[in-house]
């Protein structure tokens, strides 16, 4: 039964015993379906050349002509251009999306550069890309690696740079790693042995030299002579902590390796509590010298592009091991699925509630993961559908990398096959390339990050770390939450005390984990566990700096940046972004906001207003506008076990449906009598005017 406003309710009622009892009714499949609220509309990929959403004006292109990139006191900067500094927001490409014929490789270049994307990261294109005969996965299947080397030869040519990992999902054949019975079917196994077997590493090291020495036929040059590859993570999501028990097999080999290491060291009568302890710093030992060989192997054979490893987890061991790496790379999700039968497979369920709900708890905790005086990149983030606040992605993810100076955001992911590049499909977890709305979304995190509209904050809260932290059994793995809340305000991360350590520019004050405070020229403050502690050393360190503009509120959930230009405020819903050039306000209910230049009012519902110069010029002054109001997008019938949207049992099908949402939105700009408002579709191409009235006072007013 479908109600007007096009969801259905099946109601189920059960009848047992008498007839005198009443039936006992139970609330069954809820969907979406075309009605007065849910309208269908056909999503269009391309970017209509010359409109509002032709964003190549970011591209310089070709990639690579600045020379290689560096890092230089902790940014990224080219070569040949070291005044300026390099910032990266790009997509991942899933398995068969890395494999395009040509015309298709050149269409989505083209797609990705007017979209604005200056970076693309091949991504579980390794298991595609490994010799389909033969006895070993370290050989290249030549067909395969000339759709790759073509798609990178396209990207390069606009302007798009590339990042890899050299391991991410290959399925290794029986026999190529001789100490294990079987073959490798699971990439965390792989992952795990990497570090303890010479013949996993050798096997990484075959493929890593077969593709890196190979000369890309439409580039001219080897990848590891490209300038246009920028960066490397060894071996993707190898967190050792998280797959060094993957099988029951290769956990006895650490164990074996990790009975030796104790021997040696004269531990092996310590009790447990000291062992569980000593294992972690086993598994950091195990995982330090295998990234030292493995680099060293990528130097002996030329490779230039920077080096990173361990792109997942934020606690202080990761800080600690990362110290060694080119740049720290990392990866977060808000609302990830969670499978309630099997992994990948409906049912699943979410939260389906706005990362503001929680004080962004996500992304705030990759902010502590940063290790100030190295670059810092998130390679995977998402919010994944079909949580129906994921507008929200772009702007909170692009602020708050723009307020940290973080150096790249990529976009988890595009496609994770070929058909979703160039069919219109339902819309799923990740890929925004059959979601509108995450689509859109990007729109605005690469204005606020890559254009650079959001202004890095010059305040910066360091939490200090002693190098033997883990020395103590009793050390927690854990930042305290402080930690990442006074990011909202200013820049935060990690830095490693060994010492001599130099306290990140415009340090104003430090947190301590371990015995470190009293020791720097800024106030410090260990951070205690015990209720509201974190509280009052927020209170103290906000009321002991020159913020003017910033504030923090643990209790209440609200926070000012130092730059005046981002507030949070958990307790509304909101999120507020008010530059010179953009402005967005995310709604996580009906209300009003007002920007400096923009007042928006919705009557219901959550949603993301968002207007942004087109012409470089300031909002206020500027003669092309983009305004975005997003609500969300469903596939058409697609079936909740209830009203509560938290547990999805069918994907549904197309045509995608967009929930009505109405704004009503007020600029104050130059000469509004003389604006006309042109209503566009996804491709940015112009549908009709849309009527519109000065105000009073001079304002532009009309109905989104």
């Amino acid at each position: 039964k479908f109600d007007s406003a096009g969801t259905g309710v099946w109601m189920i009622a059960a009848v047992s015993g008498s007839n005198d009892e009443l039936p006992t009714s139970v609330a069954a499949p809820f969907y979406i379906v075309q009605s007065k609220e849910w309208k269908p509309f056909e999503f269009k990929k391309d970017v209509e050349k010359g409109s509002a959403f032709d964003f190549s004006f970011l591209m310089d292109a070709p990639a690579g002509k600045y020379g290689f990139l560096k890092a230089s006191e902790g940014k990224l900067v080219f070569e040949n251009r070291k005044d300026t500094t390099a910032r990266f927001y790009g997509v991942n490409l899933c398995f068969t999306a890395n494999y395009l014929d040509k015309d298709t490789a050149d269409k989505l270049a083209d797609r990705l550069a007017m979209s604005g994307y200056n970076s693309v990261r091949f991504h579980h294109f390794d298991n595609e890309l490994a010799a389909k005969t033969g006895n070993s996965t370290a050989e290249l299947d030549p067909e395969a690696l000339d759709k790759l080397e073509y798609l990178f030869g396209a990207l390069k040519k606009r302007g798009i740079y590339i990042t890899i990992d050299l391991y991410i999902s290959r399925r290794l054949k029986a026999g190529e790693i001789p100490e294990l019975k079987g073959p490798i079917s699971e990439h965390r196994e792989f992952k795990a042995v990497v570090p303890v077997l010479e013949s996993a590493r050798k096997n990484w090291e075959d493929f890593s030299r077969n593709l890196l020495e190979h000369v890309n036929p439409y580039t001219g040059m080897k990848w590891k002579d490209d300038p246009a590859l920028i960066t490397i993570s060894l071996v993707n999501e190898n967190t050792i902590m998280s797959c060094w028990d993957a099988t029951p097999e290769i956990k006895k080999i650490y164990e074996d390796k990790f009975a030796a290491w104790l021997k040696e060291k004269g531990l092996e009568g310590s009790d447990n509590e000291a062992k569980a302890s000593l294992m972690k710093k086993f598994l950091m030992e195990t995982n330090d010298r295998s990234f030292a060989r493995m680099r060293e192997f990528l130097n002996s054979i030329g490779t230039k592009a920077l080096l990173s490893d361990q792109n997942m987890w934020d606690n202080v061991p990761m800080a600690l091991m990362r110290q060694q790496y080119d740049y720290v790379d990392n990866h977060f999700y808000w609302d990830h699925p969670h499978f309630t039968v099997k992994p990948w497979s409906l049912p699943s369920s979410i939260r389906n509630v706005s990362a503001l709900s929680v004080f962004l708890s996500t992304p705030g905790g990759m902010i502590h993961s940063r290790l100030f005086g190295k670059p810092f990149m998130i390679t995977e983030f998402n919010w994944a559908m079909p949580d129906m606040f994921r507008a929200e992605s772009g702007p909170v993810t692009g602020a708050l990398a723009a307020l940290q100076g973080w150096d790249g955001l990529y976009r988890f992911a595009y496609a994770h096959n070929r058909e979703l590049i160039t069919k219109d499909t339902v819309s799923s977890y990740f890929d925004i390339g059959t979601d509108p709305i995450n689509m859109l979304s990007d729109r605005i995190g690469l204005m606020l990050f890559l254009r650079g509209d959001v202004r890095p904050s010059d305040i910066s809260f360091p939490v200090a770390i002693s190098p033997k932290y883990m020395d103590n059994p009793k050390a927690s793995q854990n930042y305290p939450k402080l930690a990442q809340q006074l990011g909202f305000v200013g820049r935060a991360g990690t830095i490693v005390d060994n010492g001599s350590v130099k306290l990140p520019e415009g340090s104003a004050a430090v947190l301590t984990l371990g015995d470190l405070e009293g020791k720097y020229p800024v106030p410090s403050y260990k951070i205690s566990s015990e209720k509201g502690a974190e509280a009052e050393a927020a209170a103290k360190i906000i009321a002991s700096c020159d913020l003017k503009k910033g504030a923090l509120d643990i209790e209440k959930g609200f926070a000012r940046s130092s730059t005046g230009e981002i507030e949070i405020d958990k307790t509304a819903g909101t999120f507020k972004v008010v530059t010179p050039r953009s402005e967005v306000l995310v709604f996580g209910d009906k209300g009003r906001m007002e920007g400096a230049v923009m007042t928006a009012d919705i009557p219901e519902n959550n949603a993301v207003v968002y207007a942004t110069s087109l012409d470089g010029k300031d909002l206020k002054d500027s003669s092309r506008i983009l305004v975005m109001h997003l609500t969300n997008v469903m596939n058409s019938k697609i079936k909740f076990a209830s009203k509560k949207m938290n547990l999805m049992e069918n994907w549904g099908s197309t045509p995608h449906l967009a929930r009505k949402g109405e704004a009503n939105i007020t600029l104050r700009i130059a000469n509004p009598a003389n604006a006309k408002i042109s209503a566009l579709d996804i491709t940015g191409k112009t549908i009709k005017e849309i009527k519109a009235q000065a105000s009073v006072d001079g304002s532009l007013c009309f109905k989104a």
